[in-house]
């Protein structure tokens, strides 16, 4: 992973949400997400800087 804050990353195309865990061992999953933006959050410089632009404020979550 190319992030200080994120740990690892998941997504699931049975339900469309994307998987993302954080450092203090926090898991939120991001509903909706088009498999697309996933393949994009994996090949993104900065995990960190991507999920802030285009991840965080866009999709309902839910925590683990």
């Amino acid at each position: 992973m190319k992030s200080s804050h994120i740990i690892s990353i998941g997504y699931s195309r049975a339900n469309r949400t994307l998987y993302i865990k954080f450092d203090g061992g926090s898991v939120y999953g991001y509903l909706n997400v088009p498999e697309s933006m996933f393949s994009d959050f994996i090949e993104a410089e900065s995990h960190g800087k991507f999920a802030h632009r285009n991840i965080y404020s866009q999709y309902k979550y839910v925590s683990y």
